[in-house]
C-alpha cells in the first residue's frame, strides 16, 4: 500500500500505518514510511488507516478505512488414473485436486510447457499420443479474481510402444 504526498508532490515527514484487528482495535505499525507491506498469514479482510505528519509537525486526520482482501493459499495436486500408456491406443485422465472448497478457480492445462487450447477443466484426458516419449502434464489453478498469480504443479505421462500386431504363420 502506498500513502499519498503533500500537495507539492512531496514525502510528509511521518507515515503511521494503522492495522485493524477484529474486534476494531487499531495497532500502531513500526512503519512509518509511504509504502507499507504486510505478510499476510492467513486469508481474509485487512483494514488499514493511515495518519500523515508534515514538516512542520502537524498531522492529518485518520484516513478512510482500507480493506485488503487475502486470497486463500491454492493447494493443488495433480492425480492420474495411469502413468503409463500405450501409443495410440492408451488414454488416461488427469486431475487436479485442491481442498478449497466452493472457490471460483481458472485452470489451464499445458503439454511439455506449451499450452493446451480448450484445456480449461479440473480433468484433462490424454489419448492418441502417437510417438513412445515421457511427457511432462502441468496444470495452472488460479483465482478468477487474481488470474496473475497461478500456481501449477506437473505430473509425468510414460508413453510405452504399443505391442506390435502378431502375424500367425504356418509350421
Amino acid at each position: 500500500m502506498t500513502g499519498p504526498q503533500d500537495e507539492n508532490k512531496k514525502d510528509y515527514s511521518t507515515y503511521s500505518w494503522y492495522k485493524i484487528d477484529a474486534s476494531g482495535k487499531k495497532q500502531l505499525t513500526s512503519v512509518k514510511t509511504k509504502k507499507y507491506t504486510e505478510v499476510a498469514t492467513a486469508q481474509g479482510y485487512y483494514s488499514y488507516q493511515l495518519v500523515t505528519e508534515n514538516s512542520n509537525g502537524c498531522e492529518s486526520p485518520v484516513s478512510d478505512v482500507f480493506k485488503v482482501f487475502v486470497l486463500p493459499v491454492i493447494d493443488i495436486t495433480v492425480t492420474a488414473a495411469n502413468t503409463s500408456i500405450c501409443t495410440d491406443v492408451g488414454s488416461t485422465t488427469l486431475t487436479a485436486k485442491t481442498s478449497l472448497k466452493n472457490q471460483n478457480l481458472v485452470y489451464q492445462w499445458y503439454r511439455n510447457g506449451v499450452k493446451i487450447n480448450g484445456a480449461n477443466d479440473e480433468t484433462y484426458n490424454v489419448t492418441g499420443e502417437a510417438k513412445a516419449e515421457k511427457i511432462i502434464f502441468s496444470v495452472s489453478a488460479s483465482f478468477a479474481l487474481n488470474p496473475n498469480s497461478p500456481v501449477t504443479v506437473t505430473k509425468e505421462v510414460t508413453v510405452i510402444p504399443q505391442a506390435t500386431k502378431p502375424m500367425i504363420t504356418a509350421n
